[in-house]
Protein backbone atom coordinates (compact mmCIF):
# COMPACT_ATOMS: atom_id res chain seq x y z
CA UNK A 1 0.00 0.00 0.00
CA UNK A 2 1.38 3.35 -1.04
CA UNK A 3 1.22 6.08 1.58
CA UNK A 4 0.40 9.68 0.61
CA UNK A 5 2.58 12.47 1.92
CA UNK A 6 -0.17 15.09 1.80
CA UNK A 7 -3.89 14.61 1.84
CA UNK A 8 -6.46 17.11 0.60
CA UNK A 9 -7.19 18.39 4.09
CA UNK A 10 -3.48 18.94 4.77
CA UNK A 11 -3.41 21.49 1.99
CA UNK A 12 -6.06 23.55 3.80
CA UNK A 13 -3.57 23.94 6.65
CA UNK A 14 -0.32 24.21 4.69
CA UNK A 15 -1.36 26.77 2.06
CA UNK A 16 -2.54 29.47 4.52
CA UNK A 17 0.62 28.99 6.58
CA UNK A 18 2.80 29.37 3.48
CA UNK A 19 0.87 32.47 2.42
CA UNK A 20 1.27 34.01 5.89
CA UNK A 21 5.00 33.27 5.86
CA UNK A 22 5.44 34.89 2.45
CA UNK A 23 3.53 37.98 3.57
CA UNK A 24 5.62 38.24 6.73
CA UNK A 25 8.78 38.18 4.63
CA UNK A 26 7.66 40.49 1.83
CA UNK A 27 5.53 43.15 3.56
CA UNK A 28 8.28 44.91 5.57
CA UNK A 29 10.18 45.59 2.36
CA UNK A 30 7.10 46.93 0.59
CA UNK A 31 6.14 49.48 3.24
CA UNK A 32 7.52 52.90 2.36
CA UNK A 33 6.97 56.05 4.38
CA UNK A 34 8.23 58.32 1.64
CA UNK A 35 11.78 59.53 1.18
CA UNK A 36 13.94 59.33 4.29
CA UNK A 37 16.15 62.32 5.01
CA UNK A 38 18.89 62.82 7.56
CA UNK A 39 18.68 66.39 8.82
CA UNK A 40 21.72 67.89 10.52
CA UNK A 41 21.00 70.81 12.84
CA UNK A 42 24.08 72.77 13.90
CA UNK A 43 23.73 75.66 16.36
CA UNK A 44 19.95 75.64 15.87
CA UNK A 45 20.07 75.97 12.08
CA UNK A 46 19.79 73.26 9.42
CA UNK A 47 23.31 72.57 8.17
CA UNK A 48 22.45 69.67 5.82
CA UNK A 49 19.53 67.64 4.53
CA UNK A 50 20.64 64.33 2.98
CA UNK A 51 18.19 62.09 1.08
CA UNK A 52 19.17 58.63 2.34
CA UNK A 53 17.09 56.77 -0.25
CA UNK A 54 19.06 58.43 -3.09
CA UNK A 55 22.45 57.24 -1.78
CA UNK A 56 24.15 54.25 -3.38
CA UNK A 57 26.80 53.73 -0.71
CA UNK A 58 28.13 55.21 2.52
CA UNK A 59 29.28 58.83 2.57
CA UNK A 60 31.15 60.55 5.37
CA UNK A 61 30.79 64.25 6.15
CA UNK A 62 32.34 66.40 8.85
CA UNK A 63 30.42 69.12 10.67
CA UNK A 64 32.77 71.01 12.95
CA UNK A 65 34.64 68.21 14.71
CA UNK A 66 31.81 65.67 14.40
CA UNK A 67 32.06 63.01 11.68
CA UNK A 68 28.75 61.59 10.41
CA UNK A 69 28.19 58.69 8.02
CA UNK A 70 25.17 58.61 5.72
CA UNK A 71 24.15 55.41 3.92
CA UNK A 72 21.00 53.91 2.38
CA UNK A 73 20.45 52.10 5.70
CA UNK A 74 20.51 55.29 7.78
CA UNK A 75 22.85 57.76 9.48
CA UNK A 76 25.27 57.46 12.38
CA UNK A 77 27.74 59.61 14.27
CA UNK A 78 31.17 58.06 13.77
CA UNK A 79 33.38 60.37 15.81
CA UNK A 80 32.96 63.27 18.19
CA UNK A 81 35.34 65.08 20.56
CA UNK A 82 32.80 65.05 23.41
CA UNK A 83 33.85 63.17 26.56
CA UNK A 84 30.85 60.82 26.97
CA UNK A 85 30.41 59.79 23.28
CA UNK A 86 26.67 59.25 23.80
CA UNK A 87 26.01 60.42 20.25
CA UNK A 88 28.42 57.80 18.88
CA UNK A 89 26.92 55.04 21.04
CA UNK A 90 23.42 55.87 19.78
CA UNK A 91 24.25 53.79 16.71
CA UNK A 92 22.48 53.66 13.36
CA UNK A 93 19.47 55.95 12.98
CA UNK A 94 16.98 54.32 10.59
CA UNK A 95 13.38 55.22 11.43
CA UNK A 96 11.40 58.44 11.37
CA UNK A 97 12.09 60.31 14.60
CA UNK A 98 15.40 58.60 15.44
CA UNK A 99 17.73 61.25 16.86
CA UNK A 100 21.31 61.54 18.05
CA UNK A 101 22.57 64.71 19.71
CA UNK A 102 26.05 65.86 20.64
CA UNK A 103 25.34 68.58 23.18
CA UNK A 104 28.92 69.90 23.64
CA UNK A 105 29.26 70.36 19.86
CA UNK A 106 25.64 71.66 19.52
CA UNK A 107 24.76 69.24 16.72
CA UNK A 108 21.64 67.11 16.23
CA UNK A 109 21.17 64.34 13.65
CA UNK A 110 17.59 63.25 13.04
CA UNK A 111 15.75 61.07 10.54
CA UNK A 112 12.59 62.50 9.01
CA UNK A 113 10.20 61.08 6.43
CA UNK A 114 7.36 62.59 4.47
CA UNK A 115 4.88 60.47 6.41
CA UNK A 116 4.62 61.30 10.10
CA UNK A 117 4.53 58.07 12.11
CA UNK A 118 2.87 58.25 15.51
CA UNK A 119 3.94 55.63 18.02
CA UNK A 120 1.37 56.41 20.69
CA UNK A 121 -0.84 59.12 22.04
CA UNK A 122 -1.22 59.58 25.78
CA UNK A 123 -3.73 61.78 27.53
Amino acid sequence: MKRKIFSGTDLFLILPLLAAALLAILLPGIKKDGARHAVIVLDGETAADVNLDALTGPERHTFGEVEIEFSPEGARVLASPCPDKICVRTGLLTKNGDTAACVPERIVVKIVTEKNDIDAIAY
